[in-house]
């Protein structure tokens, strides 16, 4: 069972998504470098994930967010709200209204949308939904949250 945030976590994820086709169908192509870093009390977890198409390809861990990709976009929060979105995932089999990327970016709360240009900020809300389903595939995973 893979920890919560961790390289395990997002690989087992990028397979569950991946490896569903009816998923893989309904999303639009994205070419997108996207960031999700974790924040905790005392320090953050970084990780890249490299969308092409409608799949998932190279995920890493970064060592800090200074490592990420120049375009990269960064969705960036507390590690409860990462947490209870995907404990709702798992729950429901999709993020209810209430705990989608899109719902808690809106005004930058209670996560941070943030890349190198306001184009590319717009870009990532432009794919948000195609990005939900990427992440609704984690209802599929049984996940360990420290």
């Amino acid at each position: 069972m893979p920890t919560f945030p961790s390289l395990e976590w997002f690989l087992a994820l990028r397979r569950a998504a991946n490896a569903n086709p009816e998923r893989c169908r309904r999303l639009r192509a994205i070419e997108l470098m996207l960031v999700v870093k974790v924040d905790f009390a005392s320090a953050s977890d970084c990780f890249e994930l490299a969308f092409s198409g409608a799949r998932c390809g190279a995920v890493k861990h970064l060592p800090s967010l200074d490592a990420a990709s120049p375009k990269a976009v960064t969705v960036e929060g507390p590690y409860p709200v990462w947490r209870e979105m995907l404990q709702n995932i798992r729950e429901h089999g999709r993020a209810d209204e209430c705990h989608t990327l899109n719902m808690l970016t809106v005004f930058d709360s209670p996560l941070f949308v943030w890349g190198a240009s306001a184009a590319r900020e717009a870009f990532c809300s432009h794919y948000m939904r195609d990005l939900q389903a990427y992440f609704d595939a984690s209802a599929d995973l049984t996940t360990d949250f420290p």
